[in-house]
């Protein structure tokens, strides 16, 4: 695998007392994030609409179009600059308004919310998209991010700054022999019956673990049920047949459900073999991505037990504390060895369910087992703001543990070193970095 090789040097090492300036200097680990590289982002000219993200699933709640201000809406800027205000006022108080509004501010000295302002902001971020320090100064400078595992859709990614994940649901979420004649051009493989398309799969997965890839990633909680029913090649067999062969209307729900659930055992089964991370999606999903969203009940975290059950050797994490189902995920992380939690977009979502999940996750689960800090943002603005805010939360809660005597300073900072850093360099094996500690 490709090892990341820091060019930063810190040591983890201080002796000032104050804990939410000891948090402010841990140079995280950023375990999930959707950043594009510098590279993609100077191409596509990033400028304020493409800043939208999370927000954009608040004006959706409050019924705004939904691509209004997409890159190809029908809308001149001017017009979109209007129609963001509007209904930026209408949401003003939700928490991914603020996280915009505070990384406008710090990273742009702005606070000009008027069509003029936002129009010559679009100006200015566009420009600083071109910069080719922008990754350093505002990921690794700013937030003190030293490197960020992102879901991306390429491994050609700067070591510097990331280490790939790529998403595995196209492999399972097959409809159709389009779908099928896809994967083969975009892996240069033909595929003629199911064992064939398994060792596709194989091979794609080797690849990623050679290109640097240190997990892989299920996200099917977006569009289906967390539920598991057990593998059957034999009706997978003819499933992948009848797609082959454009005969995909004559297949139920039922049939296809079988033949995604094989293929996603397959996956989970060669990913232990590779020791290989699995990150699953849980709990809530964004609107702007699944259209009016999954029914939420689906993404429960409970939902997977029977898989730790089944597979005790892979290594499971659980994405975004399954909000806001966070005192069963809580529970499941505790009770199962090979279940992690990953607080991966809660500062994001509420800072104060954050600390809840963080408060609980402090009294139930050990610390080797929780990863801190993941921004989960596909733009460095979105991650740079979120940052600050997981840095505070955690702060808050040691502090209050300190007050009450749960932990002595040593142990709070410990701790921190552990959720921010230490557990991410361990787990997914980040040769070359430094792991924090304590004088």
């Amino acid at each position: 695998m490709a090892s990341y090789q820091p060019k930063k040097e810190w040591r983890g090492r201080t002796k000032i007392a104050d804990i939410q300036t000891f948090v402010d200097q841990i140079h995280m680990i950023d375990v999930h994030e959707h950043l594009p590289t510098q590279a993609m982002r100077a191409k596509d000219q990033v400028g304020f609409f493409d800043l939208m993200h999370y927000l954009d699933s608040d004006f959706v709640s409050v019924g705004a179009d939904r691509e209004a201000l997409k890159r190809f809406s029908a809308l001149e800027k001017k017009e979109k600059a209007a129609y963001f205000l509007t209904y930026y006022k209408k949401c003003s108080n939700t928490h991914y308004a603020k996280l915009l509004k505070k990384a406008l501010e710090d990273l742009y000295d702005f606070n000009d919310w008027s069509v003029e302002g936002i129009l010559a902001l679009d100006e200015r971020i566009t420009a600083f998209s071109k910069d080719p320090e922008l990754y350093q100064k505002v990921l690794v400078d700013k937030a003190k991010i030293d490197l960020a595992i992102t879901l991306i859709i390429t491994t050609n990614v700067n070591l510097d700054y990331f280490l790939p994940v790529l998403f595995y649901d196209d492999y399972f979420h097959v409809r159709c022999a389009e779908d099928l004649h896809k994967l083969e051009k975009e892996t240069a493989e033909q595929v003629s019956d199911f064992s064939a398309y398994l060792a596709l799969i194989d091979k794609v997965m080797e690849q990623h673990i050679v290109a640097g890839c240190p997990a892989i990633k299920l996200g099917h909680a977006y569009f289906r049920t967390l539920e598991m029913t057990e593998p059957c090649l034999e009706k997978s067999e003819k499933v992948f047949l009848m797609m082959k062969n454009k005969q995909e209307a004559l297949l139920k729900e039922d049939d296809y459900r079988t033949f995604e659930d094989t293929l996603i055992h397959h996956i989970i089964q060669k990913a232990a073999a590779h020791d290989l991370p699995i990150q699953i999606h849980t709990g809530l999903q964004e609107t702007s991505v699944s259209g009016d969203g999954n029914d939420l009940r689906h993404a429960r975290a409970a939902h997977l037990i029977p898989l730790f059950l089944k597979y005790p050797q892979a290594r499971f994490v659980l994405l975004h504390a399954s909000t806001p189902y966070i005192y069963e995920y809580a529970a499941i992380v505790k009770n199962f060895p090979n279940v992690y939690a990953d607080m991966t977009w809660t500062y994001g979502i509420s800072p104060s369910l954050a600390e809840q999940a963080l408060e609980l996750l402090t009294d139930m689960v050990p610390q080797t087992k929780i990863f801190g800090f993941g921004g989960d943002y596909n733009h460095i603005e979105g991650t740079y703001a979120v940052s600050k805010v997981a840095r505070q939360v955690l702060a808050k809660v040691l502090k209050r543990r300190i007050e009450t005597g749960y932990f002595s300073e040593e142990e709070a900072k410990n701790f921190a070193l552990h959720i921010f850093r230490n557990n991410a360099i361990d787990f997914y094996k980040l040769n070359g970095l430094e792991k924090g500690a304590v004088l």
